[in-house]
């Protein structure tokens, strides 16, 4: 095993340091924080270990806003047990928190390469990137954007290795919601 660099060192020991000082607000103990190189999360909440897991990958590229979110989103999970998963108990702890709830992963622009994710996800209003190892299942509207601007507009379009994909052409659960809920853009 390397040793990170002096950056990577500083990164880990402060997203360590800021998770269980969250954790230590509410009297929680014994809990640790560790990492590894996932590419398609952002972190993870390990209840059974009492184990907080975050993607050093993801913690490396993304912006200091992304981080604190990450950092809220899992120890929201651990305070609302093993159960919420991204249900409403779950969703109020972390705005409660000062998060953004949301259950899905948002790849830092940097990552989101075809080189990484066969699945890449770009929002046409502000031309955010991200990448997914498996076809999208339900549609997507950027978080990135201002909840302003209209959703039509921040609806994500698809490519897949390279080839965009029609909406309607990613099949499956996507295709159905995505008639349902924009009928006006489907037609």
């Amino acid at each position: 095993m390397t040793t990170p660099s002096p950056a990577r060192f500083a990164l880990m020991n402060d997203v360590r340091t800021r998770t269980l000082k969250l954790l230590q607000s509410r009297g929680w103990k014994g809990w640790t924080v560790t990492f590894d190189r996932a590419l398609t999360r952002a972190g993870q909440c390990r209840y059974p270990k009492k184990e907080i897991c975050f993607s050093i990958l993801f913690l490396e590229n993304a912006d200091a806003a992304a981080v604190e979110n990450t950092i809220i989103h899992e120890v929201s999970h651990a305070f609302a047990g093993p159960l919420a998963g991204h249900g409403p108990q779950w969703a109020s702890i972390c705005e409660g928190l000062g998060g953004r709830p949301s259950s899905h992963t948002v790849i830092p622009t940097g990552l989101a390469t075809h080189e990484n994710f066969p699945w890449l996800g770009t929002c046409p209003a502000c031309g955010y990137c991200t990448g997914l190892s498996e076809a999208p299942q339900d549609v997507w509207l950027c978080s990135a954007c201002p909840k302003t601007v209209d959703k039509r507009t921040r609806i994500f379009s698809w490519s897949r290795n390279g080839e965009r994909v029609a909406p309607l052409q990613i099949g499956g659960n996507y295709s159905e919601e995505y008639s349902r809920a924009f009928p006006l853009v489907a037609a």
